[in-house]
């Protein structure tokens, strides 16, 4: 069986969340293209998460269902920005797995939609699980805790490879750092997500920016 390592994306690989710059960028894109009735469905749908009328991932839902048409080459101006915060310590501990022979999945609650695009500019990984792009009237959620965790066993199910190195920030990802083999990595964690972990008597090692 081979050795898996799942690395997240947000505040892990990247040092940003992706999904707040890529709502920003939306915006400025709508009014650049003068796109005006586009613009204001984004900025009814943040201002609705700010009163609170909907969770987080709801307004992933309906954003990406607005969204899902976008231009491939309104992606690659996306992914630029992506690319110029990558967290390169964390692409150093990906590399010293790699050269060992690990497999190496990209799991992220982060959409397909630029997740796709962003990944294609590295050599890096074998795999990505993320987020789909929804249907309405069809079953969605996001690819986060649970969800991820089962998913990442799906797929290295089928790859034959088990989950040894889990790389991430967050408290969200403790069902695959409960269920690393070997080493688990926190990058830059909150004092919030390492009392939670802690709850876990989980093991791990701390990466600071």
């Amino acid at each position: 069986m081979r050795r898996g390592v799942v690395v997240d994306l947000d505040r892990t690989f990247i040092k940003i969340n992706s999904f707040e710059f890529f709502y920003i960028f939306l915006l400025k894109y709508s009014l650049v293209s003068f796109k005006m009735g586009y613009f204001f469905k984004l900025f009814f749908l943040i201002l609705g998460r700010k009163c609170k009328l909907y969770s987080h991932e709801k307004l992933k839902y309906y954003t990406l269902i607005e969204t899902y048409s976008i231009k491939s080459e309104t992606l690659d101006s996306f992914s630029e920005i992506l690319v110029s915060h990558i967290n390169y310590k964390v692409i150093k501990i990906i590399n010293e797995y790699k050269e060992k022979g690990y497999t190496i999945c990209l799991a992220t609650a982060a959409p397909i939609l630029y997740v796709e695009n962003f990944v294609t500019r590295f050599k890096l990984f074998d795999s990505v699980v993320c987020t789909s792009i929804p249907q309405k009237k069809k079953p969605w959620e996001e690819n986060l805790g649970i969800t991820k965790l089962n998913n990442v066993k799906n797929l290295f199910q089928k790859q034959n490879c088990s989950i040894n190195v889990v790389i991430t920030d967050h408290a969200d990802d403790i069902p695959l750092l409960l269920n690393s083999e070997d080493t688990n990595y926190l990058v830059s964690p909150s004092k919030k997500s390492i009392a939670q972990i802690n709850k876990h008597l989980i093991k791990y090692k701390i990466i600071q920016e």
